[in-house]
């Protein structure tokens, strides 16, 4: 791709052998390459590619609990993705950013920033960015001890998991039932619902 001078395809080769040093722990490296493809996506004006990389850097900067750095990342990988209308890399973005406050312990700005990705997340139908961002809210209203309203975010994440099938969201209440020791795994969640559903009776 140098050889032949296809920039787009310099960039995106660079991204993607950075994925195999940040798999291997050799961030340094990684960053190297993240930062040479970002010059290639500024100088063609690969907008959608920057904002990719943007992000993708900005969880090196996370992985070494650099914050401000990372959220400097995040935000100008946001404002580019806002731009350009895509809706879920701005959802990624948002999500990104909420972790970064949550890591922080700024619990109520963190929790904004997700239902920002929810809300995008349910306007364009994406079912794992649904359940992945319930998930992630039910767990900082866990961390808040807001344990009624996490159970709820995880029915939620449970019950359109369940419907379409989408196993990587199961696997992941899964693992979540067992560690919140509620009985049978999945089945744990059905009596959530179940509990839910009769709370909402009774009110």
């Amino acid at each position: 791709q140098q050889e032949i001078s296809h920039k787009s395809g310099e960039g995106i080769t660079l991204s993607n052998i950075s994925k195999i040093y940040i798999a291997c722990g050799d961030y340094e490296t990684a960053l190297n390459l993240l930062k040479q493809a970002l010059v290639i996506q500024q100088e063609i004006g690969d907008k959608s590619g920057q904002g990719t990389t943007l992000n993708n850097i900005s969880q090196i900067y996370d992985a070494h609990d650099d914050y401000e750095t990372a959220l400097n990342y995040l935000n100008q990988s946001l404002a580019i993705k806002q731009k350009i209308g895509d809706k879920s890399g701005e959802s990624t973005a948002l999500n990104n950013i909420s972790l970064i406050f949550k890591a922080r312990g700024d619990y109520e700005i963190a929790l904004n920033y997700l239902n920002q990705s929810l809300s995008i997340q349910q306007e364009i139908g994406n079912i794992a960015g649904l359940c992945t961002i319930n998930i992630n809210i039910g767990l900082l209203q866990w961390q808040n001890e807001q344990e009624k309203e996490a159970f709820v975010s995880w029915a939620a994440a449970y019950t359109i998991a369940k419907q379409t099938g989408y196993a990587q969201a199961l696997e992941a209440l899964e693992v979540l039932a067992e560690q919140l020791a509620l009985p049978g795994g999945l089945e744990g969640w059905e009596t959530v619902l179940a509990n839910l559903d009769k709370d909402g009776d009774d009110s």
